[in-house]
């Protein structure tokens, strides 16, 4: 393996749910070790699933900073088997992928406060691949009550979504 292609430490957020349930194995099949960070075990063998709460920030930052398997504790801390320094990337897939599974506000909440403590900590810990997946729900296209006419997705930066909650708060911190 060359080092662009050498096996890499990633720390999965949501590897339980829908998409991450088949993105984890294919990163396995790859050659990567993959830790989940999830509300819900993952049934693979060779995934450790690190009951985490995102929203927390400190429980982010202890994660992304935890051995990948529990096996990891046999091993002295500096030794060859257990890496030392910063794992290699952090895709973040966990959230709340539609509306009508919690309350709407809440939804809000764990979306963006969890993307932001995964980010915040990565940063920090100096982990150089951060990699975001996100939905509909960024636009608010599943919040939309009647008729909603998007011409086309993804939307662009500039498309008028209408006066959507995000517009409001972007016209107010520009007054």
């Amino acid at each position: 393996m060359t080092a662009s292609t050498a096996s890499k430490r990633i720390v999965f957020t949501g590897g339980s749910g829908k998409a991450g349930r088949h993105v984890i194995p294919y990163l396995l099949s790859r050659g990567h070790t993959v830790l989940n960070l999830d509300l819900i075990p993952l049934p693979h063998p060779s995934v450790y699933t690190l009951k985490t709460d995102l929203t927390d920030a400190g429980q982010v930052f202890n994660a992304l900073t935890s051995n990948f398997h529990i096996a990891d504790y046999e091993n002295p801390r500096h030794s060859d088997t257990v890496p030392v320094g910063p794992i290699d990337a952090v895709i973040h897939f966990a959230a709340y992928a539609r509306n009508m599974l919690v309350p709407d506000n809440e939804c809000f909440k764990g979306n963006v406060l969890s993307t932001y403590n995964v980010i915040e900590a990565a940063c920090k810990l100096g982990v150089k691949k951060v990699i975001i997946a996100s939905s509909e729900t960024t636009y608010g296209v599943c919040f939309a009550q009647g008729e909603s006419d998007y011409h086309s997705f993804p939307l662009e930066e500039d498309y008028d979504c209408g006066n959507t909650f995000m517009t409001s708060v972007e016209e107010d911190l520009v007054r």
